[in-house]
């Protein structure tokens, strides 16, 4: 293709992002078409700016390789390893000179510092955050979302041993365990999973029949923590908006800089859940407040990271397994960072198509006012609640540029989405959004 018909193609792009259109589109523009089968995260082209057009966003997609084959014992491995015929092709492959560290951060598109790096110099005040939130509608539909594919992501993914495991019948993942409990319940191929969701699932882990198709696996949830926690200094104080059972609390409770946890749910059966697993993974009784309430309230009870008044609850603290659970009366008067994974929408989120799951329309919860909050509400309040980081928990298959608009109506100019890989498949997203 010569160098007209590129930058005509770029222009076209362009057009497409400035109009906000995402269904038909004039029939002078020709819309880039995702194909049936992958999901946009995986298929999305980097798209720059022209000097003439200022983005409203950087999106950078990255991609962490996961594996959990550890949690699967030596009977229990059923997987079938790589074919011969796919090993003699990857041993005649040529061997790519791996790029350093420096060379990452070198790297250079058209003489100038990569979006990622743009963005990471150009991180705004808190008062430049809250121009952002005062766009109207109109702005943020049309705002230009500019994507950075990092290295990370353009690289093949990772093969490991055990990524073809197949369970057997009813659930049997190979020790003779069968699915114990009613299949409308509890689905023979999350029963088969059990040690991914925990690897001490034997010791005497619980679980709701929500918790079996919300729980964050254990590999997925550890290495969110560990990031998470390392960016933001230590003596954290992270918020779990949505806790469930305890997945994602208990990693942040085992992570190196995290000194509390605030744990929030709706249910005191899931909190007493979540407090019986944090005993089974022995987490310190004082690393983790369980609290009953409302998410939306407890977002709303924080700005910028403090706690705007401080909650009077008359009932006396409940206490299970060692850890306290009560009401908001117990919340940090400080948080550094928030993490949110509300529910998606049951089982048959992926209904929604392979690229157009979007917050905003797809997530809705249920908050302590008469109305309902979509999950751009969410995101809009977490931005407000605090100053660190945001993580939000996604699935895979998000509309990017709808979820990087969500993010201009809560005040960001960059974010990043992590593919979620897990034994070389597509598990989840997981969005991080700076701190100011």
């Amino acid at each position: 293709m010569g160098r007209k018909n590129k930058k005509r193609k770029h222009q076209q792009h362009q057009q497409q992002h400035i109009s906000g259109e995402s269904g038909r589109v004039k029939k002078k523009y020709k819309k880039r078409r995702i194909a049936a089968n992958q999901y946009w995260i995986e298929k999305c082209q980097e798209i720059r700016p022209s000097p003439e057009i200022q983005e409203a966003l950087t999106l950078t997609i990255s991609r962490v390789d996961l594996s959990d084959h550890h949690t699967h014992g030596p009977t229990e491995q059923k997987a079938v390893s790589e074919t011969d015929d796919k090993k003699d092709e990857k041993k005649s492959r040529p061997k790519e000179k791996k790029k350093s560290t420096e060379d990452e951060t070198d790297e250079t598109i058209d003489g100038i510092k990569t979006c990622q790096e743009k963005a990471a110099s150009n991180i705004p005040s808190l008062d430049k955050k809250k121009e952002r939130r005062n766009l109207s509608d109109e702005e943020i539909r049309n705002a230009f979302i500019a994507i950075h594919r990092s290295l990370s992501a353009k690289e093949p993914k990772k093969v490991f041993p055990h990524q073809n495991f197949q369970p057997l019948e009813n659930g049997d993942k190979g020790d003779g365990i069968t699915n114990p409990h009613d299949k409308s319940q509890v689905p023979d191929k999350y029963w088969a999973q059990r040690k991914r969701f925990f690897s001490r699932f034997d010791d005497g882990i619980r679980l709701d029949s929500e918790g079996w198709y919300s729980i964050t696996p254990e590999a997925i949830a550890n290495h969110i923590a560990k990031k998470l926690s390392s960016t933001g200094g230590k003596d954290l104080v992270v918020l779990d908006a949505f806790c469930g059972c305890g997945g994602n609390a208990i990693a942040f409770a085992r992570a190196k800089n995290v000194r509390l946890v605030i744990a929030v749910d709706t249910s005191m059966e899931r909190l007493q859940m979540a407090a019986h697993n944090a005993s089974v993974y022995e987490i310190p009784k004082d690393r983790i407040i369980f609290i009953r309430a409302n998410a939306c309230l407890v977002l709303e009870s924080y700005e910028n990271g403090r706690l705007k008044v401080e909650q009077v609850d008359p009932p006396s603290p409940d206490v299970h397994c060692g850890y306290t659970i009560g009401g908001v009366q117990l919340l940090a008067k400080k948080i550094d960072s928030i993490f949110l994974s509300p529910p998606w929408g049951g089982m048959d989120y992926e209904s929604a198509g392979r690229n157009k799951y979007h917050i905003e329309t797809c997530i809705e919860v249920e908050s302590h006012t008469d109305k309902k909050w979509s999950g751009e509400d969410i995101l809009v309040s977490a931005g407000k609640a605090t100053t660190g980081q945001v993580s939000y928990f996604l699935p895979r298959n998000i509309n990017g540029i709808s979820f990087g608009r969500s993010a201009v109506k809560a005040g960001y100019n960059s974010a990043e989405l992590e593919v979620n890989m897990l034994n070389s498949k597509l598990k989840t997203v997981t969005a991080y959004l700076p701190g100011f």
